[in-house]
């Protein structure tokens, strides 16, 4: 089976703010079809990145969310969820921080891995990653390491689970 996800916007380029994201489904013979609506996030709130990976209980979206705030501080964090018809979002990443370069794997049992670049407003940055176990949830996020703020991490799941992150 596969899938594909994205998210849209209406309006001038530039200005655009998708707040939803859409995905299609599709098998072995066919390819994805029938766009569905996963989710949308509160108004104010854009979704600046979106990837998908197959679960043992279908699939999983992960988005990078933005805003800002009443005094005019921009906030971003990385979010999850499943793909579900009330779907439960998770957030992974504090929203103090600024959140880009989102990367999100699964191997064939259905363990799930997402690494991001993570910076401060000072321009600090660090990877930062979570794992799933198959029908399991999201544990803590883990600081890896000092990445450069115009790189994104890469990762990958082995088929027995090991995960390699690089940056």
């Amino acid at each position: 089976s596969s899938i594909v996800a994205w998210t849209a916007g209406r309006g001038v380029i530039g200005a655009i703010a998708p707040r939803s994201i859409d995905y299609a489904t599709g098998s072995r013979r066919q390819a994805p079809h029938h766009a569905r609506l996963a989710l949308t996030v509160p108004a104010g709130h854009r979704i600046d990145q979106v990837t998908v990976a197959g679960a043992s209980n279908g699939a999983t979206l992960a988005w990078v969310e933005s805003w800002y705030d009443k005094k005019g501080a921009y906030h971003s964090r990385v979010e999850a969820a499943d793909v579900a018809k009330k779907p439960v979002i998770r957030a992974l990443s504090p929203d103090n921080r600024l959140a880009s370069g989102l990367t999100l794997d699964n191997d064939a049992a259905g363990d799930e891995g997402a690494a991001w670049q993570s910076c401060s407003t000072s321009g600090a940055c660090t990877v930062q990653a979570a794992g799933r176990p198959a029908k399991g949830a999201f544990g803590s996020t883990k600081t890896l390491g000092a990445i450069d703020s115009y790189q994104s991490p890469s990762l990958t799941l082995s088929p027995t689970g090991q995960v390699v992150i690089g940056w």
